[in-house]
């Protein structure tokens, strides 16, 4: 049986795990005077100790990290659960290109929760999916060592940081537990100043591998900011042949463009599902890459809730055939205040600064007012790059042989995941020619 079928793609996104700690110059050299400001210290008052990088075949140390770290089952379905609902929220709502890392957000959020009490602490833990702050740092802690990987094929890396204003007081104990559950770096520097933000920005850029380099607006209202990063890159295991890369036509909504497309036939499995057929391709670390093609008529958009779930093979049926595969190479990315997204899932107290209550990190007032969001992914006939970072900004106050074409020629969802049921990055991918 041969079928045609013109893809909507969804890609499975992978968590980052990797950090470096040391001081952090507040600006290059003569960049101070010409901005007519004085030199502003950046002080690291903590520093960590990363996990260590296993190689790739050392099967023995990577069995020993995961038996040492396991993860409750529960945990893994709160992670998922909440990049469900991130993804819903997030993706109908933005316009053309989109690419989130849920685990990144996840991650900031979880930092916050440690410091929060009362209903603060209440409606962070409920969309986090955990009851209780210490099993939540627990399983972050183990979930960061897992995924760590940094050897001669790829790198997932993961890095948390604190900047806290000099004037403002945070308490000892909470900076300890963010260090020690997500090997959190605590800086310290006047927040309200150019100079500051220059250097938080530095962090991302470096943390990233170059891929972003966010601006943050100075304010004197700013006393906090907690800051995740992720980089990922990571090779498939069946790479596409540069020579059959060729020019074909991309249908996006504002019109046809002509776009690079990788191509590929192999045997191998696919899924069916209410509305979609996907395609699941390896990669070298046991991540994966789930591109998911909505049938004609279906809104890419519409099909963000279950991209996981298929990603995680929780929907959909599986079907073996000969898979003749075209996929358009692409470098996309997004930045975004997703504050009021978050608002939509519950969270309210934290943003609100007559009722946030994060009594358990400082004997002052702050509440969150922004939450910065960017990520973005490149995907190519070797492999997948992908980076994100998040911001909280607080403020005081089968078998039979059938053929199956999938030709990923029009808007598609994707989905970036690390090992098993971990997706750290989803997106749509409205045109890759922009």
């Amino acid at each position: 049986m041969y079928k045609r079928i013109f893809c909507f793609a969804l890609a499975a996104a992978m968590l980052f795990v990797f950090g470096c700690a040391g001081q952090l110059d507040s600006a290059p050299d003569g960049e101070d005077e010409a901005l007519g400001e004085k030199n502003v210290e950046i002080n690291l008052l903590q520093n960590v100790t990363l996990p260590q990088s296993i190689s790739y075949e050392d099967y023995d140390a990577r069995r020993a990290v995961e038996e040492a770290n396991e993860l409750d089952e529960g945990f893994l379905a709160a992670v998922n659960e909440f990049a469900v609902k991130l993804s819903t929220a997030a993706i109908p709502q933005l316009d053309g290109n989109v690419c989130l890392s849920p685990m990144s957000v996840y991650f900031a959020l979880a930092m916050a929760a440690v410091g929060a009490d009362g209903d603060t602490e209440s409606e962070l833990l409920a969309l986090l999916g955990e009851s209780d702050v210490s099993i939540l740092k627990e399983q972050c802690a183990r979930l960061f060592r897992v995924l760590f990987t940094d050897n001669e094929y790829g790198r997932l890396s993961l890095s948390n940081s604190m900047w806290v204003d000099g004037s403002f007081p945070v308490k000892s104990d909470y900076a300890s537990e963010l260090a020690e559950s997500f090997y959190a770096e605590c800086f310290t520097a006047d927040l309200s100043t150019k100079q500051a933000m220059d250097a938080m920005s530095r962090w991302v850029e470096e943390r990233t591998n170059g891929k972003l380099t966010p601006e943050f607006e100075a304010s004197a209202e700013r006393v906090m900011s907690l800051i995740n990063a992720l980089y990922f890159k990571d090779q498939w295991v069946n790479r596409f042949v540069a020579d059959r890369t060729a020019p074909a036509v991309f249908h996006a909504k504002a019109g046809d463009e002509e776009c690079d497309f990788m191509n590929a036939t192999n045997m191998g499995n696919y899924i069916i599902g209410d509305g979609y057929t996907a395609v699941k391709l390896s990669l070298v670390n046991r991540g994966s890459m789930t591109f998911i093609l909505p049938n004609e008529g279906v809104e890419a958009s519409s099909l963000a809730g279950v991209a996981v779930d298929v990603a995680n093979n929780a929907a959909g049926e599986s079907a073996y055939a000969e898979i003749i595969l075209s996929i358009p190479k692409f470098n996309i990315s997004t930045d975004e205040d997703i504050k009021a997204m978050l608002n939509s899932l519950g969270i309210n107290a934290a943003f609100d600064p007559e009722l946030a209550d994060f009594s358990k990190a400082t004997t002052g007032d702050m509440f969150i007012s922004e939450v910065k969001h960017g990520a973005c992914i490149s995907v190519d006939e070797n492999g997948v790059e992908a980076a994100a970072y998040t911001e909280l900004g607080f403020c005081g106050a089968g078998m039979a042989h059938e053929t199956v074409e999938l030709i990923f020629d029009r808007p598609f969802l994707f989905v970036l995941s690390a090992g098993e049921n971990m997706p750290l990055f989803t997106g749509l991918v409205a045109n890759p020619a922009e």
